[in-house]
C-alpha cells in the first residue's frame, strides 16, 4: 500500500507519496490553484492517487504552537472533506507545526537559491509531513509487537468466560497472502493430548479477529507445520537424553 502526503498552502498544494512497504516518503510535485481554492487541483490529483494507487492520504494540519486551531487549520479541514467526498479514500491528519521552517532549512542546508527554495519548499514539506507520519506509525507497531512478545492472548467465550492462549506458531501463505495462527489453551482432551486450534488472522491489527480455516488445504498446511514442530521437539528430547 501506499500513502499519500499533502501539504496545503494557499495556492499550492505540495504531494508526496511513500514506497510501497510504507518506510520512505519521497516528493511528487506542487500542484498550483487560485487563491483558496484548491479544488481546482482535484483533477491532478486523482491522476497521482490512480498512478501510485493510493490507499491512504495524509494531509498536514497547522496548528498553532499553543495546539490550537486557526484559520489555517479550518482550510485544512474542509480540504479534508473535500478529499474524501470526492475520492473515496482515508484521510487522516498529521501536525505540520514548524513543517515550513523545517524544510527551508533543508534547502537552505542544500545551498538551493531563493527563487528555487521558493519552488520545492511545498514538496519538501509534504514529504516531512508523511516522513513523520510513517516514522510514528512505525514505533507504535513496534511498541504493539514488544507488548505482545509474550506470545499469550485472551479470548472470550461464548458464556463470557476468559480464557488465556498461547500462540504456537503463525504462518504466511506466499500464494494467498493469507495469516495463520495455531494457538492453545492447554487444555486436555480425552486422550491425553494438549488442544490445538488455528485460525486466519490480520497481523496489521492490534486485537485480530480470529476467522475459522474452512478448507482441507489449508488444515493440510496446518497440520504439516504441527507435525515438523512435533519432529523438532522429539528430537531435541532425544538430544537431551
Amino acid at each position: 500500500m501506499r500513502i499519500l502526503g499533502l501539504d496545503l498552502g494557499v495556492k499550492t498544494l505540495g504531494v508526496s507519496v511513500s514506497d510501497a512497504t510504507e518506510t520512505v516518503a519521497s516528493g511528487i510535485a506542487t500542484l498550483r490553484f487560485s487563491e483558496n481554492k484548491p479544488e481546482e487541483c482535484l483533477e491532478d490529483l486523482r491522476k497521482i492517487i490512480n498512478e501510485y494507487s493510493v490507499k491512504l492520504i495524509v494531509l498536514g494540519l497547522p496548528k498553532n504552537m499553543n495546539n490550537s486551531l486557526g484559520f489555517a487549520a479550518k482550510r485544512s479541514e474542509d480540504f479534508k472533506a473535500l478529499l474524501e467526498n470526492n475520492f473515496n479514500i482515508e484521510v487522516c491528519f498529521q501536525d505540520e507545526r514548524l513543517t515550513s521552517v523545517t524544510a527551508n532549512n533543508v534547502l537552505l542546508q542544500a545551498d538551493v537559491s531563493r527563487k528555487k527554495r521558493k519552488a520545492k519548499v511545498d514538496t519538501i514539506a509534504a514529504i516531512i509531513i508523511l516522513q513523520n507520519y510513517l516514522d510514528i506509525r512505525k514505533e507504535k507497531k513496534m511498541e504493539n509487537k514488544e507488548v505482545k512478545q509474550d506470545n499469550t492472548f485472551t479470548i472470550v467465550s461464548d458464556d463470557g468466560k476468559e480464557i488465556k492462549c498461547e500462540i504456537l506458531f503463525t504462518y504466511e501463505d506466499e500464494k494467498t497472502k493469507k495469516n495463520y495462527m495455531a494457538y492453545t489453551d492447554n487444555t486436555i482432551d480425552e486422550e491425553g493430548n494438549t488442544k490445538v486450534y488455528a485460525s486466519i488472522f490480520n497481523p496489521e491489527e492490534e486485537n485480530p479477529v480470529l476467522l475459522p480455516i474452512e478448507t482441507d488445504e489449508e488444515w493440510k498446511i496446518i497440520e504439516g507445520i504441527l507435525a515438523s514442530l512435533s519432529n523438532e521437539t522429539d528430537d531435541e528430547d532425544k538430544k537431551a537424553e
